[in-house]
Parts: structure tokens; C-alpha cells; sequence
């Protein structure tokens, strides 16, 4: 007797599976890194945009004051993050900021995770941000999303957003 369920029955075969699957596998390969460059310009923005704002805040607060602010809790706009006892240092899983007061600097700099070794700092006489690259993928960071070689003498290799 003929099984008449087994006839009508249709499925994929072992060999369409694999096929699928390394497609997949294709297509994930190839966007991942992309993927990474995507969120590590994100972060490296938000920086930007974090350093200006406390920037900014330290304007107003020297304008207020007339001396300028050696801790975070004295400005008026904070960015996320835990403030560290001193309060002179913000850290988040994704960027830590500090002053540098010897410097007259704010120093943010993205988490090591992230695979790019920067800092952003701007002066407190000083309208651009700039970005120091601490590695070769910091580097790359830098002078792709917009930084301009500062060549003012400095051991430091520094890049100016304009």
C-alpha cells in the first residue's frame, strides 16, 4: 500500500541547508566590519560633541566666575557617566573624561575596548578640538573623520577639527 502523506510532503535537502547557512555566513563576514567602523565613528563623534559641550560649560563658568572650573560638578552640563570622588573625572563603558588642570586641557578618551587609541582635548584658549592618536587605528580615526594635521612643533602628532 502507498503512503499517500509521504508523496505530498516536500522539504529542503541537506545540501539547500548548507548552502543557506554559508550565504549567511558570507554576508555576515562581509558586513561585520563595516558594522564596527559604523559604531567606532559614532563613539568618536559623540566624543566630539561631548568635548565641545564641556567646552562650552567652562566658558560660561569661567564668564560667571572669572576663574575656570577644576571639577565637574561646577558645570552646568555633564555627560553621562560615574564621577569619580575628586570630581575631576566622568568614566563610562564607552569614553572617560578628565581635566587637566596643569594643562588647562579636558581630556576625553574612548574606551580601549573600542580598538582605537585617541584623545580629544580642547584648550581653554582654543576654539577647535583636537585629537592626539595613541595608536595606529587612532590615527586613522583621527585624520578620517575630519582632523587636520597640527604641525606646531609638538612631539605629539595632533590633528585639529576645524
Amino acid at each position: 500500500m502507498k503512503n499517500v502523506f509521504r508523496d505530498s510532503i516536500s522539504g529542503f535537502t541537506l545540501i539547500e541547508l548548507l548552502l543557506v547557512v554559508l550565504i549567511i555566513g558570507i554576508l555576515s563576514a562581509v558586513s561585520l566590519p563595516q558594522y564596527t567602523k559604523a559604531v567606532q565613528k559614532s563613539r568618536f563623534v559623540q566624543l566630539q560633541i561631548i568635548v565641545r559641550n564641556l567646552f562650552e560649560a567652562q566658558k560660561r563658568y569661567y564668564m560667571e566666575n572669572g576663574e575656570y572650573a577644576t571639577e565637574f560638578d561646577l558645570l552646568d552640563v555633564l555627560p553621562d557617566g560615574e564621577i569619580s570622588e575628586r570630581k575631576d573625572l566622568i568614566r563610562t563603558d564607552k569614553y572617560s573624561c578628565r581635566f587637566n588642570n596643569s594643562y588647562k586641557e579636558i581630556h576625553c578618551t574612548l574606551s580601549p575596548d573600542i580598538g582605537a587609541g585617541i584623545i580629544i582635548y580642547l584648550l581653554r584658549d582654543s576654539y577647535q578640538p583636537k585629537c592626539r592618536p595613541t595608536s595606529e587605528e587612532g590615527n586613522k580615526l583621527c585624520f578620517t573623520y575630519g582632523g587636520v594635521l597640527d604641525s606646531s612643533g609638538t612631539s605629539w602628532t595632533d590633528y585639529t577639527f576645524k
